[in-house]
């Protein structure tokens, strides 16, 4: 699953901003609060832990939509796959969220789990 942060992305000289927007703007992508662990959902109305129930922006709408957000936000945005996956994950600042109801993520821990001692992650 491929992702951009927001702050990594406002790093980015004005131009290479413009470049880039012009280049994948209309890309289709969920946004993903860090800091709530979750996906905003449709119209940026409440988040969800499920990226089934996520709302789906074009690029441009995204940054749009969450240019207010300071980096303590952790907002990503998550390219919508042109097929779609069993169990996406994408790796943020060294820890793995991962998109599967079986496999919790504690973050007090930084781990996760599938709930079982022999599957290992």
């Amino acid at each position: 699953m491929i992702s951009i942060n927001l702050s990594a992305f406002n790093l980015l000289s004005e131009t290479q901003k413009t470049e880039y927007i012009a280049k994948h703007g209309e890309r289709l992508v969920n946004i993903y609060s860090g800091e709530h662990f979750a996906y905003w959902r449709s119209n940026a109305m409440g988040y969800c832990m499920e990226i089934s129930g996520a709302g789906i922006y074009t690029l441009r709408e995204a940054l749009d939509a969450s240019e207010h957000c300071g980096p303590e936000k952790l907002i990503k945005y998550v390219y919508v796959p042109d097929e779609p996956e069993s169990a996406p994950v994408f790796l943020w600042e060294g820890e793995a969220i991962f998109d599967d109801p079986r496999v919790t993520f504690d973050r007090y821990k930084g781990v996760a789990s599938a709930g079982t001692p022999s599957n290992h992650l």
